[in-house]
C-alpha cells in the first residue's frame, strides 16, 4: 500500500541516518537495509518540503468540486436554471453531487499519489547514482542526505554486489502500488476514449443527437477528462523517463569506474 510520510518521520531520519552516516565516514561497513532505510527516509524528508500535503489537498478538493458543478454552471451560461427547471430535478441534481465529487475526489488523490510514486522512484534512482560518481550531473537534485555521503569502493566485491542488491530494493519498494496505478491508468483512460466514442457518435448521427439532446455542457465534460488523461500521461511520462534511462545510466557509471581502476 502507498505510504504517505508524516512529520515524525522527518524527526525520526536523523536517529537512524546519522548512524549510517557516520559508518560511511569512517569506511565501515553498512548494512544493505540500514543503507536503503537511509535513501527511504531522506527521499521521504525531500518530498515534505517539496510537495506538502496541505499544499495538494485543498488544490485536489476545490479542482473537484469545480468538475462537480461545471454542468450546472454550462447550464445557466446557456440560459437554463443552474439546478433545473423544476424541484424534483434539483432534488436529482443535488442528490447526485455527493456521489459524483466522491468518485472525482478518489480518482484526482489517486493521480496525485501516483505522480508522488514515480516522483520517489526518480528520487531513488537518482540517489543510486549519488553512489557511484561525484559529477554535478550525477548527483543533480538529489537528497541532501545522499549528497553528504561518499562514492561506494568498486574495487570491493561484497560493496558491489551490496550496491546491485540495493538498486534491486529500490526497484521492488511499492511494486504492487505501482500495478495498481497502471491498471487505474488504464481503466480511467478507457473510461474517457469510450465517453468520447459517444460524443462523436452524437456529432455524426442526428437521430441518436435529438434523443440524447447534445449540449456545451457534454463537450465540456469530455474536453475536461481527456485534459485530465493528458496531464496524468504527462506527468506519469515525464517523471518514469528518467526511471526509464537509470539502467543505462548506472551502467555507463560502472563502465567509468571500472575504467578509472585499470586505467
Amino acid at each position: 500500500s502507498e505510504y504517505i510520510p508524516r512529520e515524525d518521520d522527518v524527526e525520526g531520519f536523523f536517529e537512524g541516518g546519522v548512524d549510517v552516516f557516520e559508518k560511511a565516514v569512517q569506511g565501515l561497513p553498512v548494512a544493505i537495509d540500514d543503507m536503503f532505510l537511509y535513501i527511504l527516509r531522506s527521499t521521504l524528508h525531500r518530498e515534505l518540503v517539496m510537495l506538502p500535503h496541505f499544499k495538494l489537498t485543498p488544490f485536489v478538493a476545490l479542482t473537484s468540486l469545480l468538475i462537480v458543478v461545471m454542468p450546472c454552471i454550462f447550464r445557466s451560461l446557456g440560459g437554463g436554471s443552474f439546478l433545473g427547471e423544476t424541484a424534483v430535478s434539483s432534488l436529482v441534481i443535488v442528490g447526485m453531487w455527493p456521489n459524483i465529487f466522491i468518485g472525482i475526489v478518489t480518482s484526482n488523490t489517486f493521480i496525485v499519489v501516483a505522480a508522488r510514486d514515480m516522483w520517489r522512484r526518480r528520487a531513488f534512482m537518482r540517489s543510486l547514482s549519488a553512489l557511484l560518481s561525484f559529477e554535478p550531473e550525477c548527483r543533480r537534485n538529489c537528497p541532501v542526505e545522499m549528497l553528504m555521503l561518499p562514492v561506494i569502493d568498486l574495487s570491493d566485491p561484497s560493496s558491489l554486489e551490496a550496491w546491485r542488491k540495493l538498486r534491486q530494493l529500490c526497484q521492488d519498494w511499492g511494486r504492487f502500488f505501482f500495478f495498481r496505478i497502471e491498471a487505474f491508468a488504464t481503466v480511467f483512460s478507457c473510461c474517457t476514449a469510450a465517453m468520447l466514442a459517444d460524443l462523436l457518435a452524437l456529432m455524426n448521427f442526428p437521430q441518436y443527437r435529438d434523443l440524447v439532446n447534445l449540449s456545451l455542457t457534454d463537450f465540456c465534460v469530455t474536453g475536461l477528462l481527456c485534459f485530465a488523461v493528458l496531464i496524468c500521461l504527462i506527468a506519469l511520462v515525464t517523471l518514469g523517463d528518467e526511471v526509464n534511462a537509470s539502467a543505462g545510466k548506472h551502467v555507463f557509471l560502472l563502465a567509468c569506474r571500472r575504467l578509472q581502476m585499470i586505467s
